[in-house]
């Protein structure tokens, strides 16, 4: 086969194919057939020549067999940049969901909304988009091709958390965290925390199949408590020796030996929704957020809960889940003071001598299959100065049925890691009494 012959006027071809990369070409009319060479000397295979076109230019023009394919977007092979906008389904406040295999698929013609939460860079503007696809890596926005990624913000999308009328447990109320764009509020994450006492009860949000795909190179940053804790600075509460020091105040001496730095016998901040639950980087960012973490003993955070939220990620994926997520604390962590008698564990106190920012006794992940209505309920101890018999005492609130959970790489009984367990969502929500009604109908394994 020889090819397809085309005769065009210049300015259309360039219009459609070449509007980036020869957008000043002058040709108002139509060359005189007269003067153009033999039929066979300007014969082109046009197929071959956008093909080539889209080697040389790869940010302005889709190949016809790429058009014909439909977009890719990939999560952790450069398309998305630290200044991504948010990727939403159109005309919703979904997510675009990627495949396990961390790449979004979206047919041509189809659409995707992106927002900023500042405005888009040059040569886009404002702060929301219409993105159509036209074929790899190119998005057609007002008329013109852009390349993923050229799509960005002036800077990175800013999480908001504000505080609703909602009430939830114990005088708390929900915080919700997600982003203000174009005059709407987009939430993501909902948080019960007490105002006043400084506590998070828990955080409510959605876990994929496709989370295992999360955005690999999004770097940590610092926490920021928002609009929350009085004005106080919790990140040096945090600190290493600003802990050791209350809690030193609190046992009132010899207060030492319940922490070794170099293995990791400290207090971290540790995540309720976690960073590495979500998939693009603008919501992982959003989870540095003070009320949603609590203190948590970094031995255990590094141990059986990392593995926790590890291995609900990977039984998501196994099993084409999406999941209803409540990872929260309970209960109030304690010591022995110099005289034996325990002491609740505090990170702050207000003017009154009241804790503030308690050391929960347990961290907890509630995983609801929405489909199925089927859950389960993990729990970890966070005490890795605990006896086996405090924590059969004092931590297991319900009936252990962790020995039909296979899907957990834990090391359960190791107490230092975590001791750890799993329950029937109805007898530990029941127990708690802190969680709102949950429609569970047998359990998840």
């Amino acid at each position: 086969m020889r090819g397809f012959q085309v005769l065009c006027v210049v300015a259309s071809l360039a219009a459609v194919c070449f509007a980036r990369i020869a957008p000043a070409i002058d040709a108002g009319e139509i060359v005189n057939p007269g003067l153009v060479a033999k039929p066979q000397t300007v014969e082109i295979n046009i197929n071959e020549l956008l093909a080539e076109e889209a080697l040389k230019y790869p940010g302005a023009i889709a190949s016809p067999k790429a058009r014909s394919e439909g977009c890719k977007i990939g999560m952790n092979n450069g398309d998305l940049s630290t200044k991504q906008p948010l990727i939403l389904e159109p005309g919703t406040d979904r997510i675009a969901i990627p495949s396990k295999s961390g790449e979004l698929s979206v047919k041509s013609d189809d659409k995707l909304d992106m927002y900023c939460t500042s405005k888009f860079a040059s040569p886009l503007s404002g702060s929301k988009i219409s993105a159509k696809c036209v074929g790899g890596d190119i998005f057609e926005v007002d008329g013109e091709h852009h390349s993923i990624r050229d799509i960005v913000c002036t800077s990175d999308v800013k999480y908001t958390a504000r505080k609703t009328s909602a009430s939830c447990h114990d005088g708390a109320v929900i915080i919700e965290i997600g982003f203000e764009v174009e005059g709407r509020f987009i939430p993501f994450i909902e948080v019960c925390h007490n105002m006043e006492k400084e506590v998070s009860h828990y955080s409510h949000y959605s876990l994929y199949q496709s989370s295992v795909a999360y955005q690999k190179s999004v770097a940590r940053v610092s926490f920021t408590p928002g609009s929350f804790y009085d004005g106080r600075d919790v990140n040096k509460l945090y600190t290493q020796n600003v802990q050791m020091e209350t809690i030193g105040k609190i046992l009132g001496g010899d207060y030492e030996k319940y922490f070794d730095i170099k293995k990791n016998v400290f207090l971290a901040r540790g995540h309720l929704a976690a960073k590495a639950d979500f998939i693009y980087g603008p919501e992982q960012l959003a989870t540095f957020t003070f009320i949603n973490v609590a203190p948590q003993w970094q031995v255990f955070n590094g141990g059986n809960w990392e593995r926790v939220e590890s291995g609900v990620k990977s039984f998501a994926a196994d099993h084409d889940m999406e999941l209803d997520i409540y990872t929260g604390t309970w209960g109030i962590m304690s010591l022995p003071d110099k005289e034996g008698k325990q002491k609740d564990l505090y990170l702050a106190f207000n003017s009154e001598g009241e804790g503030l920012i308690p050391v929960p006794k347990l961290y907890y992940r509630v995983v609801i299959d929405k489909a199925s209505k089927l859950g389960v309920v993990l729990i970890g101890v966070n005490n890795p100065h605990a006896t086996l018999e405090e924590i059969k005492k004092d931590y297991i609130l319900c009936d252990d049925i962790s020995d039909k959970i296979n899907w957990i790489p834990w090391d359960k009984h190791n107490i230092k890691a975590g001791y750890s367990y799993a329950c029937e969502v109805e007898e530990f929500a029941r127990k708690i009494g802190q969680l709102p009604s949950l429609s569970v109908r047998g359990l998840l394994y």
